[in-house]
């Protein structure tokens, strides 16, 4: 089955990352090598598939649809999702270093089985009920406005 990622990019390179998705999308292997920087990313639709492997660093996701998506292995650091919806997505392993969530949607979400070293998130506006932070030290996170 072939699933369609309707995205729009706004960096010129963008173009070989989303060539580099479609590959993936097309053939159902693995990208390990995946590495996306200063990236900004909207209208993604990935939802109850594999997100691409890789890593992510300075990116920004916006308006995207990541519902059931497996972020198993994926490292995020410094970025920034505004308007997703993460709800039920798989956290495997998954490292989040200085992220931050906006007016994001992040039901059920399994924290716990995230990578901890070096975990650092603050959410904004975001609907976190059935959220598991269990094991997780959340002393220097933010929580503004969340609905838990």
């Amino acid at each position: 089955m072939i699933k369609k990622w309707n995205c729009k990019l706004h960096n010129p390179d963008c173009n070989k990352l989303y060539l580099c998705w479609t590959v993936f999308v097309l053939t159902n292997c693995c990208v390990n090598s995946l590495m996306a920087e200063n990236k900004c990313f909207e209208k993604l639709n990935v939802s109850d598939s594999h997100f691409p492997k890789g890593e992510y660093n300075n990116c920004t996701f916006k308006n995207c649809n990541f519902y059931e998506a497996d972020f198993s292995g994926i490292i995020f650091r410094e970025c920034v999702f505004d308007n997703c919806d993460l709800s039920l997505a798989t956290l495997k392993n998954t490292t989040f270093h200085e992220v931050s969530f906006n007016d994001c949607k992040m039901l059920g979400l399994q924290f716990q089985h995230c990578n901890s070293f070096l975990f650092s998130v603050n959410f904004k506006n975001c609907m976190l009920k059935l959220a598991v932070f269990c094991a997780l030290k959340l002393k220097k996170y933010r929580f503004e406005n969340c609905n838990l």
